[in-house]
């Protein structure tokens, strides 16, 4: 356990995050999978964090992409908005920054979108454009 705490003191060091109560960045990354295979431990799941999450991602996102496309239609925005947030996405962030090979999985989720390759989704023009967009907005909101 001590290994696994130095670990997340290292990511947050690493990607300059700073946090009142360190369990929260292990809460972040336990899956509700790896709980019930360990009922030992006093700790609790990533999904009431991931509902939250969720919701400021699509703040973030709607105002980065509200504010960078002034001129595009709400239909348009949400479609960038939708791109941006798929699991595919987002997992390519976290296997960027290391994530994937420290969350805490069940044997249920044995192969994680973190630690695995994107499934196959939009065409590759709208997967680059996305990524694109997404990689300037986090930059944005996280200082990078």
């Amino acid at each position: 356990m001590d290994d696994y705490m130095d670990w997340v003191e290292r990511f947050a060091t690493r990607n300059d995050l700073t946090f009142g109560d360190w369990t929260l960045l292990r809460t972040a990354l336990t899956h509700g999978s790896y709980l019930n295979e360990h009922p030992a431990l006093d700790w609790e799941d990533n999904e009431r964090l991931e509902y939250l999450g969720d919701a400021v991602l699509d703040f973030v996102l709607a105002d980065y992409l509200y504010t960078q496309f002034p001129h595009a239609p709400e239909g348009e925005l949400t479609g960038l908005r939708a791109a941006l947030v798929r699991r595919a996405t987002l997992a390519r962030f976290a296997r960027a920054l290391g994530m994937g090979k420290r969350c805490s999985w069940g044997m249920a989720r044995s192969k994680p979108a973190a630690e695995s390759g994107p499934r196959p989704s939009a065409p590759r023009s709208r997967r680059s454009w996305a990524r694109s967009i997404s990689i300037r907005a986090w930059s944005r909101w996280s200082g990078w």
